[in-house]
């Protein structure tokens, strides 16, 4: 994984920017993986992939992917098995109610 995050790139350049290098790296290992999407929620960087598919995408489907993306996903749904537990213990997040 080391080589390959840090392929073309100098060792000198890879130290003054190493979170570029492992954002990178994530983003080539967990798309493969598929847990890209739960990655870049728990990271923040949602905001950030809408605004790259603005830049770089002008097809339909970014559009359309762009337009889809709400913050209702990034939380997720409690079961409603666990908010059945206890009355009162749990309370829905309020995009799902």
């Amino acid at each position: 994984i080391r080589e390959r995050a840090t392929d073309g790139v100098t060792a000198a350049e890879a130290q003054a920017d190493w979170a570029g290098v492992v954002k990178r790296e994530r983003r080539l290992e967990f798309t493969q993986e598929g847990i890209r999407w739960h990655d870049m929620v728990r990271n923040g960087q949602i905001e950030e992939y809408k605004a790259m598919l603005q830049k770089y995408y002008a097809t339909d489907y970014a559009q359309t992917a762009i337009a889809n993306i709400s913050s209702k996903y990034y939380r997720y749904a409690i079961p409603q098995d666990q908010i059945n537990i206890k009355d009162g213990l749990y309370v829905q997040n309020p995009e799902y109610k």
